[in-house]
């Protein structure tokens, strides 16, 4: 009965939300076979930035991509957080698996913490895409994730609205850190969905080292 409901639910949001390719525009699939083969997709390269290079508290800096607002990969993106797309969601698990690099390039990770929301932005999404992030991650490199050591304590404006200035300081003493046994002498990994000033990530860094977390380095899909 339910599994009934559930397709015919599915059928009549298709039919008043019918799907296109994000690419190339075909009708009735979110992201075709031929535009699943487009470079940034099926070969993401990577982007990698050491923390010392920027005066930062990150080890290190990766992303898949760089974020450009009139490409697929933010359209991507930008879907799977605010448009509550799930197909979305299935499409960014295929581009991470996509990354033959990644293994490698965080083989020392012991511990991964996506960043969290505030109960109340949390509310309102319903979701948290980091922690759908992670965990894609975890599947992939075969680390354990801990939701529940860093805490967004505070709830502070949308970054996404904010000026760079604004940025650093919304985020000042936004995040707390407990279970200090779960972060001591470990090689974490934070996760997010994009790196643009790096406010939210660098604050999340320094708590967690002020914690006693070995190094903390940075993984998001897109580098802005």
């Amino acid at each position: 009965m339910k599994e009934g409901m559930k397709k015919l639910t599915d059928f009549l949001l298709d039919c008043v939300f019918p799907y296109f390719c994000l690419q190339c525009g075909a009708s009735d699939v979110y992201f075709c076979f031929l535009c699943r083969q487009a470079d940034w997709f099926k070969n993401p390269t990577g982007i990698f930035v050491h923390g010392n290079e920027i005066d930062s508290s990150l080890t290190r800096i990766i992303s898949l991509t760089k974020y450009n607002s009139e490409v697929d990969a933010a359209r991507l993106i930008e879907d799977f957080k605010y448009g509550f797309i799930n197909q979305a969601s299935t499409e960014i698990n295929v581009w991470l698996k996509n990354t033959a690099w990644l293994n490698k390039e965080i083989a020392d990770c012991d511990l991964i913490i996506p960043v969290p929301l505030h109960r109340r932005r949390f509310a309102e999404r319903g979701f948290n895409q980091a922690e759908i992030i992670a965990g894609f991650m975890s599947t992939i490199i075969h680390r354990p994730i801990d939701f529940l050591s860093l805490i967004r304590a505070k709830s502070t404006k949308q970054q996404a609205k904010l000026g760079r200035e604004k940025r650093l300081k919304n985020v000042i003493d936004a995040f707390v850190c407990k279970n200090k046994e779960k972060i001591v002498g470990q090689n974490i990994l934070l996760v997010d969905d994009v790196y643009t000033t790096g406010a939210t990530l660098e604050e999340c860094a320094k708590v967690l080292l002020a914690t006693g977390a070995k190094n903390v380095s940075s993984f998001t899909l897109a580098h802005g």
